[in-house]
């Protein structure tokens, strides 16, 4: 995650002159990898009376979601192409039970 964007590949122009790229340079970070997970049971408990489990797994394998690197390039900055944010929470569980007559 430290150089995610290699800062060695890029340089101020000098004074007066031109770069060989174009302002903003369009810059994507790492993908994203996100799987919920739901699981349903109903049961009839009598003629009226029914039941539905619910267990809902949210982030269900706990993939990290990282930001897009910063890209603030400048001489001072030692943190050009660092990745330094986590997007997404971690895995969460949610059981339920709903009730209908």
């Amino acid at each position: 995650m430290n150089n995610y964007v290699n800062p060695a590949a890029f340089s101020s122009a000098p004074q007066y002159t031109f770069g060989n790229v174009s302002r903003s340079i369009p810059n994507y970070g790492p993908g994203m990898a996100n799987w919920d997970i739901s699981l349903f049971k109903r049961i009839t408990i009598k003629e009226r009376f029914k039941a539905e489990f619910r267990a809902e797994a949210l982030n269900a394998f706990n993939t990290p979601d990282f930001a897009n690197p910063n890209t603030n390039f400048s001489a001072s900055n030692p943190n050009f192409g660092h990745i330094y944010k986590q997007m997404n929470l971690p895995r969460e569980l949610q059981l339920g039970i709903r009730l209908a007559f």
